[in-house]
């Protein structure tokens, strides 16, 4: 990766995630490439999966490398 700069202070509002109830976990991907620049300070302001708020990030399959705990409001 050819990183310039740092990852931080992001909030996304109202994701919304549609899919069959049989379907396996879906993926958060959050990678830094540069140990030195880690993800910081993520926020996820309303997370809804088939119209139901989210409470925990335990529906999700968490791929994460160099990045602080993403905050779930």
């Amino acid at each position: 990766c050819d990183e310039i700069g740092r990852v931080c202070d992001i909030t996304y509002k109202n994701i919304n995630v549609y899919m069959p109830e049989n379907i396996r976990k879906p993926e958060i991907k959050m990678i830094s490439c540069d140990e030195s620049k880690p993800y910081e300070n993520i926020v996820i302001d309303g997370l809804y999966v088939n119209g139901e708020r989210q409470t925990d990030l335990s529906r999700f399959n968490l791929n994460m490398k160099n990045c602080q705990p993403i905050k779930l409001k």
